[in-house]
């Protein structure tokens, strides 16, 4: 009796820049971000913000499991591999705008790349175990149906909320 198949799905993203950008950032807001991420700062300015990652690739495959009559749909045995090409950052007033600045947006640039490329394997477990188990318990409880159901009615369109550290003028 055919219950349910299973398949695999390849998948490769490549964004040949996600970029930041704002006139005047808050630094405010900015080192409000870093404290939560347990960073620290002794001052505070504001300035040019122009930060871009380039040639971010994602890719990998996941198997999932549907189920035509009972259970859930379930996602499985799920991999990824992040490369970076590389950054470009230009933020302004860290530490003023002199060659402390450009020193750390130097060090910006090269800490960002060799971090996501020297850890790949981290990264598709962080993910895995962050962003499966989520989707999971929202797939949990539906069928094929269900999920064709919403790819078919969907019109909603996104609207980003802008990134918190951008200046209100």
């Amino acid at each position: 009796l055919f219950r349910s198949f299973k398949k695999k799905v390849v998948y490769h993203f490549v964004f040949r820049e996600l970029k930041a950008s704002a006139h005047i950032y808050n630094t405010d807001t900015f080192v409000d971000m870093m404290r939560s991420l347990g960073l620290s700062a002794r001052y505070e300015g504001s300035g040019l913000l122009d930060f871009a990652l380039q040639d971010l690739s994602i890719e990998g495959q996941f198997k999932y499991k549907m189920p035509i009559f009972w259970g859930s749909i379930k996602i499985y045995k799920f991999e990824a591999k992040v490369t970076l090409g590389g950054v470009r950052s230009n933020i302004g007033g860290i530490l003023g705008n002199g060659k402390f600045n450009r020193f750390l947006n130097d060090k910006i640039e090269s800490i960002i790349p060799n971090y996501i490329n020297g850890n790949q394997k981290e990264i598709s477990k962080t993910i895995e175990n962050i962003f499966v188990p989520q989707i999971n318990a929202y797939l949990k409880g539906h069928k094929v149906w269900w999920l064709l159901g919403q790819m078919i009615d969907s019109n909603n369109k996104c609207s980003p909320t802008p990134a918190p550290w951008l200046a209100l003028e």
